[in-house]
This record gives structure tokens, sequence and C-alpha cells, in this order.
């Protein structure tokens, strides 16, 4: 795990620079003409971008688990809404069925749409 040390001002900066699509060579360039050696900018720019990549892989597997969430929810209410339309409704709730119908659907559809994308 690449621990991001926001007292580290040069990898502070690399790690901006990257995120804002800033080429390789130019934040060197910068970091050298800052103090650091050529070196040591090769190591903190590498740095920042395993920092990077690593925090862009931990928001994939959370957005692939709420999608997973999203999902069992949806079929959930998909089902109890398909459940209650065999007959087990009492008249006057049909608003309710199609609700639970919109819903159910509505958010499987967003957490296929999430699983996808």
């Amino acid at each position: 795990m690449v621990d991001l040390d926001v007292n580290d001002k040069m990898l502070v900066f690399a790690t901006r620079s990257l995120n804002f699509g800033h080429g390789r060579p130019d934040i060197h360039s910068s970091l050298v003409l800052a103090g650091c050696s050529p070196d040591e900018a090769d190591e903190v720019i590498e740095r920042a971008a395993a920092g990077i990549k690593q925090r862009r892989d931990a928001e994939e597997k959370a957005k692939r688990i709420g999608a997973l969430c999203l999902l069992a929810f949806g079929l959930a209410m998909l089902a109890m809404a398909y459940y209650a339309s065999t007959g087990q409704v009492p008249s006057g709730r049909y608003g309710r069925l199609f609700m639970g119908y919109a819903v159910g659907g509505g958010a499987a559809l967003v957490a296929l749409w999430m699983l996808i994308t």
C-alpha cells in the first residue's frame, strides 16, 4: 500500500500534476528545478503514480460492491412485487404494487449499468 505523505511537498506536487494530466517529462523537469535530484524526482513520480493507481483500483472495487448491493435490492423489490401481484394485493393497493415494480426495475437497471461501465 502506497501512502501519500502530505508533508512531502514534492510528492504532493507530482500527484496533483499527474492527476491534472501533465506529462512525466514536464513533472520531472519541474521537480529538478524545485531542488530534487534527477533520481529522486523519478522515485517521487513513481510513488505518485503508484498511489494514484491504488486509489483508482479501490474506487473501482467500491463501485462494483455498491452495484452488486443495488442489484440485490432491485431484484428483491421485483420479487416482492411479483409475489404481491399473484393475487395477494387487496383492492386499492395497486399504486404500491406499481411503485414496487418501478423502484425494483429501476434499481436493477442502474446496477447493471454500473457494472457494465
